[in-house]
């Protein structure tokens, strides 16, 4: 996690849907994740709530909204790490980073 001026951990965070789970569903674990993140003193960078439906990324157009806080994050000189639970769509992921980004990535599929 990065560190804000205020010296409060920064955490990109992605809730991915790709239509798979209900609406409110989506919009609700969204909420909560929000929720316990601010209760630790988190500061979250993620997709506005407007930004996209639910707030959640179910498409590769809305999946750019989301790299270009990821490029934000990089340029304001934030450390960064990733760590992703993407079980539905980690073949996918890892082809963008690792084919068309150019980044390294472990899958751990098993």
């Amino acid at each position: 996690m990065g560190q804000a001026e205020n010296n409060k951990p920064v955490l990109g965070v992605i809730v991915g849907n790709r239509d798979f789970f209900p609406d409110h569903l989506a919009a609700s674990g969204r909420a909560t994740i929000l929720k316990v993140l601010e209760a630790e003193g988190i500061e979250v960078i993620i997709v506005g709530e407007t930004q996209t439906k639910n707030g959640t990324i179910e498409t590769h157009d809305e999946a750019n909204i989301y790299q270009q806080l990821l490029i934000y994050i990089c340029e304001q000189g934030f450390e960064h790490h990733v760590a992703v639970n993407l079980n539905n769509v980690s073949d996918s992921v890892k082809e963008a980073f690792s084919k068309y980004l150019g980044r390294k990535v472990y899958h751990h599929a098993g």
